[in-house]
């Protein structure tokens, strides 16, 4: 037989099978903290052998207490700064900021999420967090980003959420001339990624960067 320790104390006893293998699973849940599993082997004549090496580790399944802001920072256009939720940005890469109440422990990290999507792990600075998104934003596109405190073991707090819109601008240079072919110009508030074009429309005819016709 084979006796389990945890601390000092006797877990208790599970027989050896045939095949010397064992396993033990405790009668009761072991409280939260550090613990020192150990275990000892008795023989059918008695003998007791020495103690095992002892195997130490730590329960925590206590979701940490630390809770968090969180905003994005715009960087393009004319409305620049930090946004809460339910705005719009015309910045294809806004990064996502917030402060921490409280500082994290050793090991806790602000983990980035996108619906079940893990992005990443966020820089911490005493208690304010940045993280830069992995790719560049579609325009048009809706996105929704929790931040999460998780510890050591893997206990996340519910999180904190943003939601926004990637919406860039277009602004047209406006012309008077007696110019019967005049140069149209404008602006495009954010950078094209690929497979996007500029249209432009005149009196019912298109023309598209795609085809070379705007030059962007």
């Amino acid at each position: 037989k084979v006796t389990v320790h945890d601390n000092g104390t006797s877990l208790g006893t599970v027989v050896v099978g045939a095949d010397g293998q064992w396993s033990f699973t405790p009668g009761t849940a072991l409280s939260e903290g550090a613990h020192a599993v150990h275990t000892m082997q008795k023989d059918t004549a008695g003998n007791v052998s020495a103690a095992s090496d002892a195997v130490h580790f730590t329960v925590d399944t206590i979701a940490p207490q630390t809770t968090s802001t969180i905003q994005y920072v715009d960087n393009v256009g004319q409305q620049q700064g930090q946004f809460a939720s339910g705005t719009s940005t015309d910045d294809r890469t806004p990064a996502l900021v917030g402060t921490l109440s409280d500082t994290l422990e050793a090991g806790t990290q602000v983990v980035i999420y996108e619906g079940d999507q893990r992005l990443g792990v966020a820089t911490v600075s005493g208690k304010d967090w940045s993280f830069a998104l992995p790719e560049a934003l579609s325009s048009g596109s809706a996105h929704t980003y929790v931040a999460k405190v998780v510890d050591a073991a893997g206990n996340a707090n519910t999180g904190a959420e943003i939601s926004f819109n990637v919406a860039l601008t277009m602004g047209v240079n406006s012309v008077n001339t007696e110019d019967s072919t005049p140069l149209i110009a404008g602006t495009l508030g954010g950078e094209l990624l690929p497979g996007e074009h500029v249209v432009v429309t005149v009196d019912g005819v298109t023309y598209s960067s795609a085809t070379g016709a705007v030059a962007v």
